[in-house]
């Protein structure tokens, strides 16, 4: 069976336009209220030319409390209805203009008129009353300009402003979500997604964006849960008027949609499905457990998780997809307890990634500060990746760690994933490419213990499985590329064995190909780099099985007992 349904064996029109919009005008009014206008009252008689009548299967009629956004080349005028008019087709509206207006122009309702003509808001979340065809605010019409009758009277002329999609749902549908493909397509205002809350059975309209559209997902709330159909043929609404018909919903592929954050804090809801984010998420006064395993797909459709105090990784193991998801800035991990031993710490995926992680990109900012730490794996994006793929991710944000102890070997700290690759099925396999670091890598240890073994620290991968008598290539990173600064740093007395440091990875067993380092790598430390056995370099600080057609043009710094400290500038090497 395909994964995904076609939302249409054809996507038929509905009933046809008569009127045609001419080019609209683009108006951008001064601030609303300016003080130095001289404003003059007119009167406006209002009539709408059927089509939208038409379109929603209703009568028009201005109804009492109706008020008109008019352009007068200065500011946005409120205009309102004359109460006598109510219940009638043909309406007069009063209000002021500027007196040197040069031309009119309007919206309605008022409440959805942008800040210029051209940019009504059509709602996002739409509901549809009950023994009514669609929601009275999505109603939106416009009048481009303005007919004179005399110097203080003129004639406007609506036509819709915006484009309609029709469908039919069963009962049991409640709710229908209709989201489009890509990352920049809004299809109400400046949103994706349009929520419709429907009454019951029957046949209804949304109000969308006037564009054409290359793709749509359409997702049916349902008492059994939900169902999606899509299509990837381009529905052309780009002139506003025009409609199209998605015939009926309720019926698809069963999957779970993420509508808020509250609705990641039941794990057991997304079991066994595929998971699409139709909304951005504020997780202000959300708290979130990692979840456990997750072996489908989780679409984030590139929405965006912003106000997250994480505990940790959205997803402790991963065997699946996560695809398409943002991690803002004001996000943050923060841990100040110590560390188990093979922890991960991550904001996508903490351990066990044997999955793929792709097109997620992360901001956040991980701090941590302990006393007592044994091996761990740190990283933007995924903390430990044993056979999983990372690909096309990206992470600006920052890792600050201090550590006072660490008892264990092989710890990382990157900003793509921590550590990767393991001696079983990974052999001759490409785990990250195309990933991008432009965040800052910062750790700083203290401590006096010789323990602190194999640690590798680089702004897309710490380390590759520990280092070896290498027989076979156990992980490639391939086409990524580090803008972000790398630093170790060691106070006087601290000291460790094999550390290793470099603009794309501390150390690899395995290859690198195609990799690229503009960052600058730094490493302070208050013994000499010989008696730490340190690694340390532009594009990697250790390599086992070799670098192919890899740069670097950052700067590299190293200060280690050396009385002013030594910049090695490298350009076009490793």
């Amino acid at each position: 069976m395909k994964k995904y349904f076609i939302l249409f064996a054809a996507i038929c029109a509905a009933a046809a336009v008569s009127c045609t919009p001419k080019e609209l005008a683009v108006d951008t009014p001064a601030e609303e209220g300016v003080s130095d206008v001289k404003l003059i009252p007119i009167t406006i008689t209002a009539s709408l030319e059927g089509t939208k009548a038409d379109m929603v299967d209703v009568k028009w009629t201005w109804q009492s409390g109706d008020k008109l956004a008019v352009y007068d080349g200065t500011a946005k005028r409120e205009f309102t209805l004359d109460e006598s008019a109510a219940g009638t087709a043909v309406a007069k509206f009063t209000g002021e203009v500027s007196e040197t207006f040069t031309s009119l122009q309007a919206v309605f309702p008022y409440e959805a008129a942008g800040a210029t003509f051209d940019t009504p808001i059509i709602p996002a979340k739409q509901t549809i009353p009950s023994g009514a065809t669609i929601d009275p605010a999505a109603m939106i019409a416009i009048a481009e300009s303005a007919e004179k009758v005399s110097d203080d009277e003129f004639n406007f002329y609506f036509t819709s402003g915006v484009s309609m999609l029709r469908f039919i749902v069963p009962g049991e549908v409640q709710k229908v979500i209709l989201h489009t493909e890509g990352k920049e397509a809004a299809i109400a205002g400046e949103s994706r997604s349009v929520t419709v809350n429907v009454p019951g059975a029957g046949q209804y309209w949304v109000a969308v964006n006037p564009a054409s559209y290359e793709g749509l997902k359409v997702f049916s709330r349902t008492s059994d849960g939900d169902f999606m159909k899509s299509t990837t043929a381009t529905i052309d609404l780009s002139a506003p008027g025009k409609a199209k018909n998605l015939g009926t919903l309720g019926a698809g592929t069963k999957v779970a949609v993420i509508e808020n954050g509250d609705q990641l804090t039941t794990p057991a809801n997304l079991a066994g499905l595929d998971v699409y984010v139709v909304n951005d998420l504020d997780l202000s006064d959300v708290n979130l457990t990692p979840i456990t395993s997750f072996s489908n797909t989780l679409d984030g459709l590139y929405h965006i998780i912003s106000n997250w105090s994480a505990s940790n990784a959205l997803f402790a193991k991963n065997a699946g997809t996560i695809q398409n998801l943002i991690i803002d800035k004001t996000c943050s991990i923060n841990l100040t307890s110590a560390i188990s031993s093979s922890l991960g710490i991550a904001f996508i995926v903490s351990n066990s990634h044997t999955g793929l992680v792709k097109n997620c990109e992360v901001a956040g900012a991980i701090t941590i500060n302990s006393s007592s730490a044994g091996k761990f794996y740190c990283a933007g994006i995924v903390g430990e990746a044993t056979t999983g793929t990372v690909e096309s991710c990206k992470f600006s944000g920052s890792i600050d760690v201090t550590l006072t102890n660490n008892s264990a070997s092989c710890s990382a700290i990157a900003g793509i994933v921590g550590r990767f690759g393991k001696k079983t099925d990974t052999a001759e396999k490409v785990m990250i490419s195309n990933c991008e670091n432009t965040g800052s890598i910062k750790f700083l240890f203290s401590g006096a213990t010789e323990q602190m073994k194999k640690f590798g620290i680089g702004g897309i991968a710490g380390q590759s499985v520990s280092v070896a008598s290498a027989t076979d290539d156990y992980g490639i990173i391939e086409n990524c590329m580090n803008r972000g600064d790398i630093e170790w740093r060691y106070p006087a007395g601290g000291k460790g064995s094999y550390p290793a440091l470099g603009g794309v990875v501390g150390l690899i067993e395995g290859q690198l190909k195609s990799c690229n380092n503009h960052g600058k790598v730094s490493y302070y430390g208050g013994t000499d780099a010989a008696a730490t056995d340190a690694s340390i370099g532009g594009v990697a600080g250790y390599v086992t099985l070799g670098a192919s057609d890899c740069h670097n043009y950052g700067e590299l710094v190293v200060d280690a007992g050396l009385a002013g400290g030594t910049s090695l500038a490298q350009s076009g090497g490793n």
